[in-house]
């Protein structure tokens, strides 16, 4: 094939694999039972009522038009164009929320103010509450569930900050538990590029909607194949953390 050919047929997969898997896979929300067992997992860690770990990550563009470049350039990022985006995973690492495009000189701040997820929450569309509410400490809680942030998120209550400046054995035990529990997300960021060659390598696309279809197949991919290995239908986790140059899959 040509590399004409090659680009188009890997664009129709590209399209196929969205098409057919990304309202599973991508697009839904936890159902009560998993939401009940992502907040059972962070519990055992050490951080109840928390439901995943946010952070904000950056997809590097060297084909960025001229045009464009001054939107998409951060100096602080290096010396290419970068893409801006927002994930949420949980301690599995299935990404439960993937939102990209957004300028590289986006921050976490500016890009969390257009996140669908967050923009349902402050709208009320998305409730942060179990149904049944939850036991601490021996009592019923009817407390809002929240996420894992850096210090860069806004104090907002469905964020949990570390604490800078801890000064009791409680404040740095627990500074210490949700510093641990945040690597989820950085060990995503880690597991899709170590999966994914494409995911590690420069983009050299001309159009970034390429470069977010790219990105969005290889999210879907991951949570298939972490949604595998949760039900028993793949042994191993196939390289999922930390897999090396050696650890990328056919992309």
């Amino acid at each position: 094939m040509s590399p004409e050919s090659q680009r188009k047929t890997f664009l129709v997969f590209l399209n196929a694999v969205r098409t057919l898997f990304g309202l599973r896979y991508l697009k839904r929300k936890p159902t009560v039972t998993e939401l009940q067992g992502i907040f059972d997992g962070y519990a055992a860690r050490g951080c109840p009522g928390c439901v995943g770990s946010v952070d904000c990550m950056k997809l590097h563009w060297k084909n960025c038009p001229r045009a464009l470049k001054g939107q998409f350039h951060n100096p602080r990022d290096g010396k290419l164009a970068a893409i801006s985006c927002d994930a949420v995973t949980d301690g599995d690492l299935y990404c439960w929320h993937w939102f990209a495009g957004r300028l590289g000189t986006n921050d976490e701040k500016s890009v969390l103010v257009n996140s669908p997820l967050f923009m349902d929450v402050l709208s009320g569309r998305r409730r942060m509450l179990l149904p049944d509410e939850y036991f601490l400490d021996g009592a019923r809680r009817q407390w809002l569930l929240y996420f894992l942030g850096d210090g860069a998120y806004p104090r907002w209550a469905i964020f949990h900050l570390p604490d800078a400046t801890p000064t009791t054995e409680k404040e740095k035990y627990a500074a210490v538990q949700q510093v641990a529990a945040r690597k989820d997300v950085e060990r995503l960021s880690g597991c899709l590029r170590g999966r994914w060659g494409i995911m590690r390598r420069k983009r050299h696309e001309w159009s970034d909607e390429i470069i977010l279809l790219i990105a969005q197949v290889c999210v879907i991919l991951h949570n298939m194949i972490v949604s595998m290995c949760k039900s028993g239908e793949l042994d191993g986790e196939g390289g999922a953390e930390g897999g090396g140059e050696s650890g990328g899959g056919g992309l």
